[in-house]
């Protein structure tokens, strides 16, 4: 089974600026990725930024030929949301409302 991995690339912003982030070299994650089908691959998103970063996401397929697409992922904070539970087997959820 071939090993793919998702990069993620901080986008450099005001806030890492003037936290003195290197522009030439800004923080790097990478994560496993998986295929869901012959078109789409899927990653979670690692943790490590605040809401309001951006990040640049790419794929390998052999862990050092990165993709070009930079695909932009932002990430958001959110701080609760209710309900915090619902009920058991009924067929229609609720939607989580987000304060």
């Amino acid at each position: 089974m071939q090993s793919v991995l998702c990069r993620f690339t901080q986008v450099p912003n005001a806030a890492s600026e003037a936290e003195g982030m290197d522009e030439n070299n800004p923080p790097v994650r990478v994560m496993p990725a998986f295929f869901v089908d012959n078109e789409t691959m899927k990653c979670a998103s690692p943790s490590g930024w605040s809401g309001g970063d951006q990040v640049h996401v790419d794929l390998t397929f052999n862990g050092k030929d990165y993709t070009e697409n930079k695909f932009i992922f932002s990430y958001y904070s959110y701080f609760g949301s209710f309900p915090k539970s619902g009920p058991v087997g009924v067929e229609h959820s609720m939607p989580a409302q987000f304060i």
